[in-house]
């Protein structure tokens, strides 16, 4: 199954926030979308997970329009579990730990995850990225990972997409985006 973007756009009053976005996530992989911070991460989610309307796009789960301007709904498919940073706890590593194992645990098609290792020291990162990337791997999940942090991106992500001014300045692996950068936005996205 494939989570399919196609040409998503938002617009806060007269400023657009995302252009024409379009990428594919498929299950199974962790899909990683990095950008400096303002640039639409966080909206994008938002959309995909149908919290906020398009203003234009498609968004397709498995062949099937799941959201579109034209389709109207308010919430994502029961099946898919949205992780937001504002959701978790930010005080209490230990308490953030378990509620994103729990989340993880109900997981079972799509799983967002918006900034939430962000409060987490380094060793319990690390034994998360493990446990995230098993999980997405057995249960063949697309996840789809929001994060200005370079180190999740290469520790977690198979496939990332680039963030610049509300665009898709690049896609690829992280190696690929890294070595290969073709943009500054790209390069400086991924420490370059």
């Amino acid at each position: 199954m494939t989570l399919k973007i196609t040409k998503l756009s938002k617009r806060y009053n007269d400023k657009w926030v995302l252009r024409d976005v379009s990428f594919e996530a498929k299950e199974g992989e962790v899909l990683g979308i990095i950008g400096k911070n303002g640039v639409g991460k966080s909206t994008l989610l938002r959309l995909i997970s149908g919290h906020e309307k398009t203003n234009g796009g498609q968004i397709t789960f498995d062949e099937k329009e799941v959201f579109s301007k034209s389709l109207l709904t308010n919430s994502s498919p029961k099946n898919w579990k949205n992780l937001f940073s504002k959701s978790l706890p930010i005080s209490d590593s230990e308490q953030q730990q378990t509620q994103f194992l729990e989340e993880l645990e109900k997981a079972s098609e799509v799983l967002l995850i918006d900034n939430a290792f962000s409060n987490i020291d380094q060793y319990t990162k690390v034994k998360l990225f493990s446990q995230l990337k098993n999980t997405v791997k057995e249960r063949d999940l697309v996840a789809i990972l929001a994060t200005n942090n370079e180190e999740e991106i290469f520790s977690l992500c198979d496939q990332v997409v680039v963030l610049s001014e509300g665009y898709v300045a690049q896609t690829g692996t992280p190696y690929e985006v890294y070595q290969k950068p073709n943009c500054v936005a790209s390069a400086r996205a991924l420490g370059r």
